[in-house]
């Protein structure tokens, strides 16, 4: 049985609950709204948390009735709020890893069977915990090339990312040109709303444009055995090395065919594609499917037409009956639903519990 497993950020907040949900990250830009150029006329449309794509969607997209002037203001907020989500994720990882003995065990369990089956990851969360858990856990787990234990986010990266520190030549570490020197997730990581160590020019819209990934990104995160000296001179590095780009963080505006005119982008979503096509079984763990993000319930709707395969819902109790509805709309009801694993006794410590017994044969 082919296993996709589609991650949002309920699976986040599982893992630490210092990660930040959507609203969580709505509330933070509206705190911040007030160090925006012309913020009084965006505070009238974030006075919902909840509603932050409105505000993103009108900053992204050119209202017709506005001046040149006013369009170029409006991209500078859209650049600023979005280094402003990139910045609260960081420092919310941070205070995760600060903190590594409150990380529930069976994340070990859940980044070690995907590792060692080969499993598909696809996350619409801009956080790099996945990322993490693999470096802190999948060290020294290499069946393939045992004599090389090294693992680089590189591999993780199925993609055509760019290593950050090759624009100023400078090297920390991690491999220069994402060699495959272990292999790990098959279709690797699809990181579907792009993700807070991912950057890209400022020019929104060069279609071809490189798009650049930082491993010091995550080694400063969890920032195991560096001293105080590597880890100023990772981060000197880091900030050198990013200086013009912005965060590649796709935000939930209702459109988002600026960015998917990206090349990088499209790979993403075409490497999505043909992993949904191949499973027989998707595990949808903390993901809501928004019903704000109209492109991914079209694909949605379109691509899961087979009857065959089966959809798990692993998520919290609270508000799972329009949880179910809502994808049951999605899905048109041609295929299997599955909601053992909704409830309100950590689910997916138990979904991950049973993953394991399953492949061990119990």
């Amino acid at each position: 049985m082919s296993k996709l497993f589609i991650l949002g950020t309920g699976f986040s907040k599982a893992v630490s609950c210092k990660l930040p949900t959507m609203k969580d990250l709505g509330e933070h830009v509206q705190s911040k709204i007030n160090e925006l150029p012309g913020h009084e006329e965006y505070e009238k449309l974030i006075s919902d948390p909840n509603n932050v794509e409105v505000l993103l969607t009108y900053l992204y997209q050119d209202m017709p009735w506005e001046t040149a002037s006013q369009l170029y203001l409006e991209k500078s907020a859209f650049l600023q709020i979005s280094q402003i989500i990139a910045d609260y994720i960081t420092d919310c990882e941070k205070k995760v890893f600060e903190e590594k003995e409150k990380i529930p065990g069976w994340t070990e369990k859940f980044v070690s069977y995907l590792h060692e089956n080969e499993a598909t990851i696809a996350t619409f969360n801009y956080d790099t915990i996945i990322e993490c858990l693999s470096l802190k856990y999948l060290e020294n787990k290499a069946p393939y090339k045992p004599d090389i234990p090294d693992l680089d986010i590189s591999n993780l990266y199925n993609i055509p990312l760019t290593p950050l520190h090759i624009r100023t030549g400078e090297s920390t570490g991690g491999s220069w040109f994402g060699v495959d020197r272990n292999k790990t997730y098959k279709h690797r990581l699809l990181k579907l709303h792009g993700s807070a160590n991912w950057y890209y020019s400022e020019d929104m819209i060069l279609s071809a444009q490189q798009v650049y990934y930082s491993h010091d990104y995550i080694e400063l995160t969890l920032n195991e055995n560096l001293s105080h000296e590597e880890y100023d001179e990772k981060n000197r590095i880091l900030n050198r090395s990013k200086t013009g780009l912005s965060p590649l963080i796709i935000p939930p505006v209702a459109d988002k065919n600026l960015f998917y005119n990206i090349t990088l982008v499209k790979t993403l979503w075409r490497n999505f594609y043909k992993a949904v096509e191949e499973a027989d079984e998707i595990y949808c763990i903390g993901y809501s499917l928004p019903q704000t993000d109209l492109s991914t319930r079209i694909f949605f709707s379109a691509v899961m037409d087979n009857p065959s395969k089966k959809v798990y819902l692993v998520n919290l109790q609270e508000g799972s009956a329009d949880l179910i509805n809502n994808y049951r709309k999605v899905l048109k009801n041609k295929r299997k639903l599955f909601t053992k694993y909704i409830s309100d006794n950590e689910p997916i410590k138990q979904f991950v519990e049973d993953l394991v017994n399953e492949s061990k044969g119990k």
